[in-house]
This record gives C-alpha cells, structure tokens and sequence, in this order.
C-alpha cells in the first residue's frame, strides 16, 4: 500500500468545493483542509518512519479564483482517498479525530446535497478521477 500527501491543489479545490457549494464559513473550510493535510502528513511520516514537515498554504485571490470546482462525488471520493492515506495514523486520538471530521463532512455533503442510497455504488462516484 503506498502513502501520500495529496498536492496543495487537490486540497485547496476541496476546500473551494467546501466554501462554494456547501456554503461552509471560510475560516472552518480553511481550518479542515489544513486538518486534514497534517493528518496526511502524519500518516505519511508514520508510514515511512521520516519526520517529514511540508509547507502548506490555502490559495487567496486569483489562484483561488482560478481552482477548478468539483461535483458532490468528486469531493466524496477525495475524501475517500484522504481517508485512505490517513491509515497510518499510529495515535488513537489522532486518528479518532480524523474519523469524526471525516465523516461529519461525508455526511454533512450526503444530507446537504440530498443524495439518496449509498454514494459508493452512484456512477458519478466511480466515474470520478479524484484520487
């Protein structure tokens, strides 16, 4: 099983999504994705036995301006993959932490955004590239 950090990109597009269509407060979307980078990081250095420390920014003014917005499915399966990557968190509260932002977001998108059944089995989601 590999383990990576998703790029500063994939993240800021997921905290547009969160910003734009889930109309999430700007400061919480930004604290989330900063959350959720440093669980990736935790995971990855875990992982590998490294103490690797990467920067990380959330994009402002055209470069935000600029990110591509993703559909529901796509965000559910980024999601999905970020909790993948977060596998390797060794501390059980770090890793209940991830758990409990994890899915009051998965659930936060399913019941906002009205989507009927298990997500997993919609086309949409496994037609989506976001991994």
């Amino acid at each position: 099983m590999s383990c990576f950090v998703h790029s500063e990109i994939e993240l800021n597009i997921l905290g547009k999504y969160l910003k734009e269509e889930l109309k999430v407060e700007k400061n919480l979307a930004d604290h989330i994705i900063i959350n959720l980078f440093s669980f990736e990081n935790t995971s990855v250095n875990n992982r590998y036995q490294e103490n690797n420390k990467f920067d990380f920014r959330i994009f402002e003014d055209e470069e935000y301006n600029n990110l591509e917005i993703i559909s529901d499915f796509d965000a559910l399966k980024l999601l999905n993959s970020i909790r993948y990557q977060c596998s390797e968190i060794e501390s059980e509260y770090l890793q209940m932490s991830f758990d409990h932002i994890f899915n009051s977001m998965v659930t936060g998108i399913v019941n906002y955004k009205k989507i009927e059944g298990d997500y997993k089995k919609n086309l949409e989601y496994k037609m989506s590239s976001c991994w």
